[in-house]
């Protein structure tokens, strides 16, 4: 319970670090947390970590004064806002074939699977990035997001750290609540059926 109190002091804390690092990269897109083969198809994922942009557009969520309510406001308006993970598909002669966006969908409020997948032709840039608003017309196709949900994630940097990895897939206490860090497996494996869909 201790270590799990401790959970808002680390991200807060990560959120101050990371927060000035974004200002430097708007549109370079993050390292990969991931590449696989799926069939004909090579499929590299990024991660954006919201304590790494968040300050960027809500620098309160990092004032010690902000009470916690308003903080976890702050954090899920960003979240239904923004972009989360960037499925990028190509073919083997490395041609971007199509990027499958899984950002928050502000319309969804009230529930924890408040995400969409926006799938967004693969030579478009900035169509999937936390640094730009949402353009509407980049959009092929939009439809709800499997496998997403909450508001926490396990390529979150904090839950990189050892001792915090053991909270992947259970609850932590951030802001005053507690909230469920989801499993990147969990993710993959929605979208896995999402790109097969779109790309058989």
């Amino acid at each position: 319970m201790r270590l799990r109190s401790l959970f808002a002091l680390a991200a807060l804390a990560s959120l101050g670090c990371a927060s000035h690092r974004a200002e430097t990269r708007e549109t370079k897109l993050p390292a990969a947390v991931d590449s696989f083969a799926l069939g004909r198809l090579e499929i590299e994922v990024y991660f954006f970590d919201p304590t790494l942009f968040i300050g960027k557009s809500s620098p309160e969520v990092l004032r010690s004064e902000v009470p916690p309510k308003v903080k976890e406001d702050l954090w899920q308006e960003y979240l239904h806002r923004s972009p989360i993970y960037l499925f990028s598909a190509r073919d083997r002669a490395g041609v971007e074939l199509k990027q499958f966006c899984v950002r928050g969908n502000p319309e969804a409020r009230g529930t924890a699977a408040f995400y969409k997948v926006v799938v967004i032709a693969g030579n478009t840039r900035g169509a999937c990035d936390p640094n730009i608003p949402e353009n509407a017309r980049l959009a092929e196709k939009t439809e709800a997001a499997p496998g997403a949900r909450g508001s926490l994630f396990e390529h979150m940097a904090v839950f990189q750290r050892p001792e915090m990895k053991q909270f992947i897939g259970n609850g932590v206490l951030m802001f005053g609540k507690y909230d469920r860090v989801t499993p990147y497996a969990e993710v993959k494996s929605a979208m896995l059926g999402v790109i097969r869909a779109e790309l058989p």
